[in-house]
């Protein structure tokens, strides 16, 4: 790979993994603010409607660039990789992510950065943001448990504000992420909010927390593996 082709997938990177930094800094400066400090919290609700919108409006035009960059180009973020349970590529993989630590989701993951995951013995490598992750660990959950698609209704899954995590229509999140033809996901989320719906998930469909693995970039220089 050419040193521009590499400049342009660190920035596609970047751009994702700078939204979540966003949304994982609004949650600080929240839980920061007094909430029993009437004042401090009327300016905290006011800070948060304006970051709301402006971060709102850094995703489209981030999503546009990166959109317009990637059909110009012809260059994505680097694609995962991924194997068949069970197999020899599978267990490659895995050997090849257990040279870094493995994290439990009963961890802190603010600010920190994944690399690769595994959910109950599949592996996958090159998840290099927690949208990603959580796409991915979607779509292993989709293609194994037939009522996935009762999601979209379950009141697990909807705050007490009416908020859905899923829905039919992409319309009625934020942020809408396409996992199967009738399900779509919210994923204008942090990486601590996409750790805790995945324990929400995994204990829905009866997953043990102990089968899902994260390996983070930090514990280990990953550009130097192969």
């Amino acid at each position: 790979m050419s040193n521009i082709e590499q400049r342009i997938q660190s920035i596609l990177d970047q751009l994702e993994q700078t939204n979540e930094d966003l949304l994982a800094l609004s949650d600080d400066i929240w839980l920061s603010i007094d909430h029993n400090d009437n004042e401090a919290l009327r300016d905290g609700i006011q800070f948060k409607e304006e970051y709301n919108e402006k971060l709102a409006e850094f995703n489209r035009l981030s999503e546009n660039i990166s959109f317009l960059v990637e059909e110009y180009t012809g260059l994505s973020t680097e694609e995962e990789e991924t194997a068949e349970v069970n197999t020899e590529e599978n267990e490659r993989i895995i050997k090849a992510l257990d040279k870094g630590k493995k994290h439990y989701l009963d961890e802190d993951f603010k600010y920190k950065r994944p690399y690769g995951f595994s959910i109950r013995g599949k592996a996958f490598r090159n998840v290099r943001t927690w949208q990603k992750l959580y796409q991915l660990s979607l779509n292993y959950l989709s293609d194994h448990f037939k009522n996935f698609d009762l999601l979209i209704n379950h009141p697990d899954f909807t705050s007490n504000r009416g908020n859905k995590d899923f829905s039919s229509s992409k319309g009625n999140l934020r942020q809408a992420l396409k996992i199967t033809g009738n399900v779509y996901a919210e994923s204008n989320l942090s990486a601590n909010q996409i750790k805790d719906r995945v324990i929400k998930l995994l204990d829905y469909f009866e997953i043990s927390n102990k089968e899902f693995l994260v390996y983070l970039r930090e514990d280990r220089d990953w550009g130097n593996q192969t």
